[in-house]
């Protein structure tokens, strides 16, 4: 299974009525829960901006997390990070790890971009949706 097909499990699980949802196929496993909030008539929800919509509010466009992990930006800790601030990367190219789950997941770049900036450090824990880097679109 592939990133694309988890991004779309995900996706699918949080528009459906599903509370959990789980997959397994040999070694790989998948497990998703939604937790549901719910209010007594005498409280009221309240709103909060995740990061992740605070700073796509701004002018910039950004490279979000897929999932829930620890983010890395290379390969092992002997390799150089897989980009730099300034670098100009081309859509399908990896600039990231998240390992969730003991399994690697490459976080590539959906269009051509350069990195204006890495906004989380190499071995950070990050959530879905969480931006990681600024990028700045490209021809």
């Amino acid at each position: 299974m592939d990133l694309k097909d988890i991004k779309e499990i995900i996706q699918l699980v949080e528009k459906s009525d599903f509370s959990s949802f789980s997959y397994k196929d040999g070694q790989q496993e998948i497990k998703l829960k939604k937790e549901r909030q719910t209010f007594s008539k005498s409280e009221t929800p309240v709103q909060v901006s995740p990061k992740a919509e605070e700073s796509a509010s701004d002018s910039g466009f950004y490279i979000f997390s897929p999932m829930v992990g620890t983010f890395y930006s290379a390969s092992s800790p002997d390799s150089s990070p897989f980009v730099k601030v300034g670098d100009e990367v081309k859509a399908g190219q990896c600039v990231g790890v998240i390992e969730a789950m003991k399994m690697m997941n490459e976080v590539d770049a959906e269009e051509n971009a350069k990195i204006v900036s890495a906004l989380v450090k190499d071995g950070q824990n990050v959530e879905y949706g969480q931006p990681l880097f600024q990028i700045e679109k490209q021809q």
